[in-house]
């Protein structure tokens, strides 16, 4: 069922709903005159009111308990997909250029097949990573791995490789390279709560065990995470994973990173509001990961 922008504002003003999960909550860009006009000669709207079909996926929408968004950037390619949920009902939307594809599949499968052209179906994992750390110093963490990526291309190209050190590591961490992993999780997160001191990195580093500082203030990641940060060199794909549940006109949510640099390279970034977990994963793992979310399911709260 493809509702197009001026349909979604006319819909907006019939259902005039304040859930903030809804996508139907604002008007926004549609014109509503034009969006009646459109939905009558869909055959949705007749002079009886909203077809009984689209009446049911609507209501779902107006007014959902849950929700669980996936978007998916590779290149200019852009997939955006929301699952909804009110009591056993269950409406899927698809975001488009022209306004949102809406179906009630009874199955999720043909969409996960869809999206393993994407994620990819292997069960390798390249290596066996997992951090949990507080959320300042995963950051560090994720700008140690940035500085040995770019040594890494820099080798590559035969150009000198710069210092990893604490001053390099200070001013990528306060002002990151567009496409860096710390600039991808800073926009995720409000940046000034990320602001990190000289004196305090110094202090994140002595405790992260997986860093050992050489003299000169040069920084060394150890074993596995110096040979997983040296590799994973070129993110081709970048998925965000969002759960939200409304109770009461209470929100609580929670959100994900996966970003995916090669078949077997899709690093995890599950960010907490104080803790945040670091894992890599498995194409067909990332699957499961979108299907759980697009069900949209009720989160511990």
């Amino acid at each position: 069922m493809h509702i197009n922008f001026n349909a979604l504002a006319y819909l907006a003003g019939l259902y005039r709903t304040d859930n903030s999960l809804s996508p139907l909550k604002s008007a926004g860009k549609g014109d509503p005159v034009q969006g009646e006009a459109f939905l009558k000669e869909s055959g949705m709207l007749t002079e009886s009111g909203i077809r009984n079909e689209a009446k049911e996926i609507l209501e779902v929408l107006a007014e959902p308990q849950r929700s669980g968004r996936i978007a998916i950037r590779e290149g200019n390619a852009l997939i955006e997909k929301i699952g909804y949920r009110r009591n056993e009902g269950f409406s899927l939307v698809e975001r488009t250029a022209e306004g949102v594809e809406v179906t009630a599949p009874a199955t999720l499968q043909p969409t996960l097949l869809a999206l393993s052209q994407v994620t990819g179906m292997s069960r390798v994992i390249a290596w066996d990573l997992e951090v949990e750390l507080p959320s300042a110093e995963a950051l560090v963490y994720l700008g140690l791995v940035d500085l040995y990526r770019k040594t890494a291309m820099l080798g590559l190209w035969q150009v000198g490789a710069p210092d990893v050190n604490v001053s390099a590591l200070e001013t990528h961490l306060n002002d990151p390279v567009p496409g860096s992993l710390v600039a991808m999780v800073k926009g995720k997160q409000d940046s000034s709560a990320l602001t990190i001191g000289r004196a305090e990195l110094s202090s994140m580093l002595n405790r992260l065990e997986m860093v050992q500082i050489l003299e000169g203030d040069q920084v060394r990641l150890t074993g596995d995470h110096a040979k997983f940060a040296m590799e994973f060199l070129v993110p081709r794909a970048v998925t965000t994973l969002e759960v939200y549940n409304r109770s009461e006109d209470k929100i609580a949510g929670n959100e994900s990173l996966v970003i995916s640099a090669g078949l077997n390279e899709h690093l995890l970034i599950k960010l907490g509001a104080y803790q945040w977990a670091l894992s890599l994963i498995s194409g067909s793992y990332l699957l499961k990961l979108i299907e759980n979310v697009l069900n949209a399911p009720e989160l511990e709260i």
